[in-house]
């Protein structure tokens, strides 16, 4: 299975030593031939932890980035504009804006998920460039949206789990919505959700709690901090375990309309 909870991810000093990156894909997918099997619904996924005041360098990407706040808060500055970020806010950055994380606190780290797709650039691969003092496209297009805090959650998928959509939430058009998120709670004891199969692949993180996600039959103990491939087409489910505990999933996919979490 393809997982790795990144705190046990190696830090390494990144963007001029103005914070410390775990790549996580190097992790869960170690060869070039394993990234290949992935590229079209991930080609980028790494954290990022910025220590008490300290600015993480301004910079570029070549591809549309996600950025899951996981703990602290901070702020993302682009085009002269800053907007405040605390846990559990979803930022999406679009290509080539220059940008830049904050973290102000006295005591506290920020760490941050970043998520990125290539999509239209398929065929290139990730690249970070330093930018310069500019002030660069405004921040107006840098989307910023807190699901925890949102009221729009469905029942679904069999009445085992209430989940929100956020990638509507942070674009209009299928350009902007790059990728497609929902976030899920699980708070039935034991709980195997009724087994899941779409072509898309996903990602799947926990942000709260302990639960299990089963692959093909593959079943391995997930908690607070673990990310999961699942390819495309394979059957999937996942569960909760503590008592009166809730588990939360954060689940990416790239765009599509299917709506996997609707009630039926």
């Amino acid at each position: 299975m393809y997982h790795v909870n990144w705190k046990n991810a190696e830090p390494i000093p990144a963007h001029n030593e103005t914070c410390f990156e775990r790549d996580l894909l190097a992790v869960i997918l170690p060869t070039p031939e394993e990234r290949k099997k992935f590229e079209q619904y991930v080609s980028w996924a790494k954290t990022y932890t910025i220590v008490p005041h300290t600015t993480m360098q301004r910079h570029t990407h070549n591809f549309g980035e996600f950025i899951y706040v996981l703990n602290g808060r901070g702020a993302v500055e682009a085009g002269g504009v800053r907007k405040e970020f605390k846990r559990r806010d979803a930022i999406q950055i679009p290509a080539d804006i220059p940008h830049a994380f904050v973290n102000e606190d006295d005591t506290q780290v920020v760490t941050l998920l970043s998520l990125g797709w290539l999509c239209a650039r398929m065929g290139q691969e990730p690249e970070t460039k330093e930018a310069g003092p500019d002030a660069g496209p405004t921040l107006e297009k840098v989307r910023l949206y807190n699901w925890y805090e949102h009221e729009s959650f469905k029942l679904g998928h069999k009445k085992t789990l209430w989940w929100t959509e956020i990638g509507k939430q942070l674009g209009d058009t299928p350009e902007e919505r790059m990728f497609m998120s929902h976030f899920i709670g699980i708070s039935v004891v034991g709980l195997d959700l009724v087994p899941d199969q779409h072509p898309k692949g996903e990602i799947y993180f926990v942000d709260q709690g302990h639960g299990y996600l089963g692959v093909e039959g593959e079943r391995t103990d997930v908690e607070e901090g673990s990310m999961t491939l699942i390819p495309g087409n394979a059957v999937h489910t996942v569960g909760s375990t503590l008592p009166d505990q809730q588990m939360n999933l954060l689940i990416i996919a790239t765009y599509s309309e299917l709506e996997p979490w609707a009630e039926s």
